[in-house]
């Protein structure tokens, strides 16, 4: 049985600039609901490199290898769209489990 690594708990990820900015004191409002800045990069990026793929720059001063450094990851286009794909079901995944333990930590303290 195949199963993958998590990528959020491997070194290079942990040492990134995305994960510093997935900390409480870099919330932004994005219409209203509070989000990661870490999070708001992760989802852009994700956009950003699916128009790389198809030949397109997204703009004028965007790299790829910025992108690559900032997450920690390595790889050609491909492997990163996979690689920030699975970076964002895992900030989900992460973020469920912290509500589910919050609703148990709440319903226990009734």
């Amino acid at each position: 049985m195949y199963t993958e690594k998590i990528l959020t708990y491997t070194e290079a990820v942990q040492n990134s600039k995305y994960i510093a900015d997935c900390s409480d004191d870099t919330i932004l409002s994005m219409n209203g609901n509070p989000m990661h800045k870490g999070f708001y990069n992760l989802v852009v990026s994700i956009r950003d490199v699916k128009l790389f793929i198809v030949g397109m720059k997204p703009h004028r001063h965007w790299k790829f290898n910025d992108t690559k450094k900032y997450f920690g990851l390595k790889g050609n286009k491909n492997k990163i769209a996979e690689q920030l794909e699975q970076l964002r079901s895992e900030y989900i995944a992460l973020g469920e489990m912290d509500r589910e333990q919050q609703n148990d930590y709440e319903d226990d303290g009734q």
